[in-house]
């Protein structure tokens, strides 16, 4: 009679395999995980901007502008005013080796500049 089941070394094939697939899937998620993130944090800045940008047109300066800036679990933001200028940031909080796109920058005329690599970044 011969026994049912799988040998030890069976499954040892089957995990090997699983693991290979899941090495080759795991970076192709990433990318676009880091387009969505990106991509909801230049809409934030954006956001902020239209704020600044009301204040501006109520009190005639971008200086003493004071907005509760979102938490975010990626990026920090940070707003740095004069009476006629502005530069929001997006600074990341952890350095990730897949994410070489560093710190967006946002101004008043609508400039956007990046730190790191802008190819397929931002």
């Amino acid at each position: 009679m011969k026994a049912k089941g799988f040998t030890l070394l069976e499954i040892m094939v089957t995990l090997t395999i699983i693991g290979i697939l899941a090495m080759a899937a795991i970076p192709s998620y990433r990318k676009p995980v880091l387009n969505v993130q990106h991509q909801l944090t230049k809409v934030t800045l954006f956001n902020l901007a239209t704020n600044l940008e009301d204040y501006h047109a109520s009190y005639g300066s971008y200086r003493g502008f004071n907005a509760l800036l979102p938490e975010d679990p990626y990026y920090k933001f940070v707003i740095k005013t004069t009476d006629d200028q502005y530069q929001l940031s997006a600074i990341p909080k952890t350095p990730d080796k897949e994410d070489s796109c560093g710190t967006f920058f946002l101004d008043q005329d609508g400039n956007e500049m990046v730190s790191g690599d802008k190819e397929d970044c931002w």
